[in-house]
């Protein structure tokens, strides 16, 4: 059976397009995929484009006029909170590397801030230096 006959006899499937049997003549000895496709012509695309209305979107701006007042309570769980995710991702070694040294940098770093670690330690009731030698001895440093 020559191209010609293959594509007029393709011609009489429902399931197939026009386009894509004189595309797959192109293709010599290739296989033949015979499957439907969910694609929409231009005249069915162009009949729903026109049943949706273009309806611009207005934009609302969320204002927050009322402040946030931290008591000393939420602050010092806060800081309780900061040290103990900074141990556990040390710890889990499913972190990213990245992500546990910048924990461990943090924890053995000298500076003094608000939310520094040896400031958040003591706040919390530990012992910065303790802390960190147990830890330097949990991965043998």
């Amino acid at each position: 059976m020559d191209t010609q006959q293959g594509i007029q006899l393709e011609l009489f499937r429902p399931q197939v397009s026009a386009e894509e049997i004189l595309s797959w003549s192109d293709k010599k000895n290739s296989k033949r995929r015979y499957r439907k496709r969910n694609t929409l012509d231009t005249q069915q695309g162009m009949q729903l484009e026109l049943l949706i209305p273009l309806v611009p979107v207005e934009k609302k701006v969320l204002v927050v006029e009322e402040k946030v007042v931290w008591s000393d309570n939420d602050i010092s769980e806060l800081r309780y909170g900061m040290l103990l995710t900074a141990v556990q991702e040390i710890r889990d070694l499913r972190k990213s590397t990245a992500m546990r040294e910048e924990a461990w940098n943090w924890l053995f770093s000298d500076v003094i801030a608000p939310f520094s670690a040896q400031v958040c330690a003591e706040c919390s009731g530990y012992d910065i230096e303790e802390l960190r030698r147990l830890l330097g001895r949990l991965f043998h440093v």
